[in-house]
């Protein structure tokens, strides 16, 4: 045996780098882990006239858009035939009904749903503009907003 000693010796140090090399890359399962709670934002179950929340049959779209009113700015009579939620992110905006009713207030962090086939106005405050977050559902290629037909 002590004759291959210095076989062995010699043996290893050539074979020693060859299994040196990096063992192959495992991979590992990703790491399973709870979903995190919701933060609740908002939970509404009328708009903003009291109506009921209803949505057209099967398919529809979510449209998500930003809207800026610059101060003191109205936009004129409209209404929404579908589904319409805004968070106002900033600013103060006042929403009148051209046909009666009580007019409105919203301001920067609250979330509302936009009447149905309700005429209305949007008139952000002098102070700044009014920045809206809106969602619309509707079916596809459906319009958003209604503009009412200026009376000659």
């Amino acid at each position: 045996m002590k004759r291959h000693v210095p076989a062995l010796i010699a043996l290893s140090l050539v074979a020693a780098p060859a299994l040196a090399q990096p063992a192959p890359a495992q991979s590992t399962p990703a790491q399973a882990v709870a979903i995190p709670p919701a933060k609740p934002l908002a939970t509404i179950t009328a708009t903003l006239t009291g109506g009921p929340l209803t949505a057209t049959p099967a398919p529809l779209e979510v449209r998500v858009s930003e809207v800026t009113v610059p101060a003191g700015a109205t936009l004129p009579a409209h209404k929404h035939d579908y589904l319409r939620v805004v968070q106002i992110v900033s600013g103060d905006l006042k929403v009148t009904f051209p046909d009666g009713g009580a007019p409105l207030e919203f301001h920067a962090g609250q979330w509302v749903v936009d009447s149905t086939d309700h005429w209305h106005e949007a008139t952000a405050s002098a102070a700044g503009p009014v920045v809206m977050r809106v969602t619309d559902i509707l079916p596809p290629g459906a319009a958003a907003t209604v503009m009412r037909p200026v009376k000659p």
